[in-house]
C-alpha cells in the first residue's frame, strides 16, 4: 500500500484490521485463539505450501525443497503436498525419484523385512514386531502415494515412470543389482 504509514503501532493496526477484514468478508481464515490464525480449509495452506516449495525448487535451481519434502513421505497430512506438487513440478523426474529412494530406506536397515519382501511367501508364517508392522504400513503407504503421484497429470518421462514400475517393491538387493 503506498500511502501505508510505517509506524510499528499503526502497521499492528492496521494488519489486524486486515485480517479481520480477511476473517469475516472471505472466510479464508479463522481466528482460532486470540491471534492465532489458520486457514479455514487446510486446501489452501497444502496448496500455498506445494507452491512455495516448486517456487523455491525452480527458481533457485536447488533440489534442497524436494530433499526436504520427502522426509515427510510417511506422513499422511503431506499427501495432498506431495500430489499438488508433483503436479505442479515442469518436469517431476527428480522429486519421484527422491520418494523411490526415501521409500526404500524406509526397510533397508532391517534383514528380516528384506527377506519378507523378497520372498513374500503367503504359506510362511510371518512374525512382525509392532515397530516391523508399523515400518511395512509406513512402506505399503509410501508405495501407494508414489503410485498416485505417478497416476496424476504429473510429467515423468518414461524411462523413469518404468524404472519405478520395475523396481516397486523389490528388496534392497535386487535393487542394487539394477542399474539406475
Amino acid at each position: 500500500m503506498p500511502n501505508a504509514s510505517t509506524e510499528p503501532e499503526e502497521l499492528q493496526l492496521d494488519s489486524e484490521g486486515v485480517l479481520q477484514a480477511i476473517e469475516l468478508q472471505h472466510g479464508l481464515l479463522a481466528e482460532r485463539v486470540r491471534g492465532i490464525f489458520s486457514f479455514s480449509y487446510l486446501t489452501f495452506q497444502e496448496y500455498l505450501t506445494a507452491r512455495k516449495i516448486v517456487g523455491s525448487y525452480n527458481l533457485q535451481a536447488l533440489k534442497q525443497p524436494l530433499e526436504l519434502l520427502v522426509t515427510h513421505i510417511t506422513e499422511p497430512r503431506w499427501r495432498e503436498i506431495f500430489l499438488l506438487t508433483v503436479a505442479m513440478l515442469r518436469n517431476a523426474d527428480f522429486l519421484v525419484l527422491l520418494m523411490k529412494q526415501e521409500i526404500d530406506a524406509l526397510v533397508a536397515e532391517d534383514p528380516y523385512l528384506q527377506k519378507f519382501l523378497k520372498h513374500r511367501n503367503i504359506k510362511h508364517d510371518w512374525h512382525f514386531s509392532p515397530k516391523q508392522e508399523k515400518v511395512l504400513q509406513q512402506y505399503y503407504d509410501a508405495n501407494q502415494l508414489l503410485l498416485d503421484c505417478l497416476n496424476s497429470n504429473c510429467e515423468v518421462t518414461g524411462i523413469v515412470r518404468q524404472e519405478i514400475e520395475a523396481s516397486l517393491l523389490l528388496p534392497i538387493k535386487k535393487l542394487s543389482e539394477r542399474e539406475w
